[in-house]
This record gives C-alpha cells, sequence and structure tokens, in this order.
C-alpha cells in the first residue's frame, strides 16, 4: 500500500474538520430589538451608542441621552440651572473609562455620570485657568 502524501491528508483534514463544523453546529441565535421614540427613545437619530460595565446600553442623540436596560428606556436632558444635570442635550461622543466612568461629551461641555447618585459631574471651558478644557465642544 502506498503512503498518502503529507499535502493530500492535510487536504483531507481540513475538508473533513470544515464538513463537520458546518453540518454539526447550531446556528447562533441573535436576537435585535428595535428602539424608536414609541419605545421612550429622546429622538430617533442615534449619534452614539456604548455598553457600560453593568450591561446596560447608553444612547447618545441631539436630544439627550438614554439609557436602556432591556425593558424601559430613561433620557436625562440638560435642566438649566441644575449644575448635576448634562451640561447640553446634543451628544457628540461617549466613552467608558478603565474604572467604568461613563464619559459624555457634548457641544456644551464634558461630563462624567455618577452611578452612585444618578447625576452628572460637568466641566467646561474656563478661558482664566490653563489647565481647563480647551474648548467645550467635545467630540471623539
Amino acid at each position: 500500500m502506498k503512503p498518502i502524501p503529507r499535502r493530500s491528508a492535510m487536504l483531507g483534514l481540513v475538508a473533513f474538520l470544515l464538513v463537520n463544523q458546518i453540518c454539526f453546529t447550531q446556528p447562533i441565535s441573535i436576537q435585535f430589538q428595535h428602539l424608536s421614540v414609541e419605545q421612550g427613545l429622546s429622538h430617533n437619530e442615534a449619534r452614539v451608542i456604548t455598553e457600560d460595565r453593568y450591561g446596560l446600553i447608553w444612547i447618545g442623540t441631539s436630544d439627550g441621552l438614554n439609557c436602556f436596560d432591556g425593558y424601559k428606556v430613561d433620557v436625562y436632558r440638560h435642566q438649566p440651572g441644575n449644575k448635576n444635570s448634562l451640561p447640553d442635550n446634543f451628544i457628540l461622543s461617549i466613552f467608558n473609562d478603565s474604572r467604568g466612568k461613563l464619559w459624555l461629551g457634548t457641544m456644551n461641555g464634558l461630563a462624567y455620570f455618577d452611578d452612585h447618585t444618578n447625576s452628572f459631574r460637568t466641566f467646561f471651558q474656563n478661558r482664566k485657568d490653563e489647565n481647563s478644557l480647551p474648548s467645550n465642544w467635545i467630540s471623539a
């Protein structure tokens, strides 16, 4: 009996593995849920999206920040006179840092969400302070 060449043996093994993988694996079930203003979003145009360390989906729009927990949407908006609200409704960027803080760039300042107090800490440009933000327009 003639020995099987190495190349033929490798091709046969690869073919066997591919057929096995295709024939005997179960399809992955992926489910999508569509959100719009009818389900509670502040605006239908999502500009930025991220997931936090708790599995919450954060959606930034031109009319506020939306937090989706899989069941309902909570909307956060700028509240004039409230220093613990968003600095602006137009969310330009979202970032999760290594400590799990959710940072938001807006058209009028930077903020991070404090999940213990359910409020925002805001930062603005101060032309008198060289260590402040260079601009209030914060995008990524």
